[in-house]
């Protein structure tokens, strides 16, 4: 699993800095994540769940319709979830701008494939509380 870019912020800096300066015992001493905080994590990971749900149901209306490019036929219906975007930016990029927002369809799916890392990140990744900042907060 790749990690995301980084989103600069004066409160993630902060926190950074706070850790960088602990040593492993305090690291591990803070405190365990509130309920609270665990149901933020699940609903990132779910809302990307039907995000990709939704990305697959688009790609089987393209590919009903006929709309499929030669080399998204081959590997349909097991394209991985991480190449979702990928493939309907190649379809989307074929429709007719009359007719289709293909600009604003772009942008959607290369901000889906942006934050998929901090989806992983959110679902993989062993975390732990911090005693003045909660995910909720």
């Amino acid at each position: 699993m790749a990690l995301p870019s980084e989103v600069p912020s004066e409160k993630v800096d902060s926190i950074a800095q706070e850790i960088d300066q602990m040593s492993s015992e305090e690291i591990a001493a803070q405190p365990s994540l509130l309920g609270s905080d665990f149901r933020l994590f699940g609903k990132i990971v779910q809302c990307f769940c039907f995000i990709d749900l939704n990305l697959r149901r688009a790609l089987e209306v393209f590919h009903i319709a006929g709309l499929l490019p030669e080399k998204l036929k081959k590997d349909y219906p097991r394209i991985k979830d991480s190449s979702l975007t990928e493939a309907l930016a190649d379809i989307a990029k074929h429709l007719d701008p009359k007719v289709e927002p293909i600009q604003e369809t772009l942008t959607w799916l290369e901000a889906i494939d942006k934050f998929r890392g901090f989806r992983n990140l959110a679902a993989h990744a062993a975390a732990k509380g911090h005693p003045k900042e909660h995910a909720t907060s």
